[in-house]
């Protein structure tokens, strides 16, 4: 591409072209292509800004996909606790109203593993503790005396922070264990 020259008698020639100055050093002409590969180059700053929204982007990824983990693993062992809970106290409602009332007859402690297995396998580290506690009904009525309340409470340790759930139920006198035994 040909530029017309401002001053056509001088031997050092300079052009204005695109708001910029350039010395045709005598040639009369300017390569484009090195004007267009200065100009489409990135400029350090310009990659330090996106070295740095990029390793933003990553670290984020990252939180958000080890919450999830975190958030499926606390839900998982919430789950299981419940599970023991609850079987707990469905044997406890199938017990004769004379086991109930009998000193050691229903364990006041015991442990259940996060994997049940059979056999010697491992159980995956995470044990759950628990108790069970059969009191008197707690309110006055006239039929407080054929109830008893049972109390589950599972304790367990998720990493280095506690955790533990509790479930209570009622079983009656003339509940469902009459219609079995």
């Amino acid at each position: 591409m040909r530029i017309p020259p401002k001053n056509e008698g001088s031997q050092g020639k300079t052009v204005v072209f695109r708001n910029e100055k350039i010395d045709l050093k005598g040639r009369g002409s300017v390569s484009k292509r090195s004007n267009r590969a200065a100009e489409s180059a990135f400029t350090l700053v310009e990659v330090l800004i996106a070295c740095v929204v990029f390793a933003v982007m990553a670290i984020s990824l990252y939180g958000g996909i080890s919450f999830g983990f975190t958030s499926i693993t606390i839900a998982r062992q919430n789950l299981r606790a419940t599970q023991i809970a609850l079987e707990k106290m469905e044997i406890a409602r199938m017990y004769s109203w004379d086991q109930i009332n009998s000193n050691g007859f229903v364990p006041p402690a015991f442990t259940a593993p996060f994997f049940p297995t059979s056999g010697s396998e491992t159980n995956g580290g995470l044990t759950y503790y628990g108790t069970t506690s059969i009191t008197a009904f707690p309110k006055s009525n006239s039929y407080a005396g054929d109830m008893r309340q049972l109390t589950v409470r599972i304790t367990w340790t998720n990493r280095t922070i506690p955790q533990s759930l509790e479930m209570s139920t009622y079983i009656s006198q003339y509940g469902m264990q009459r219609y079995i035994y």
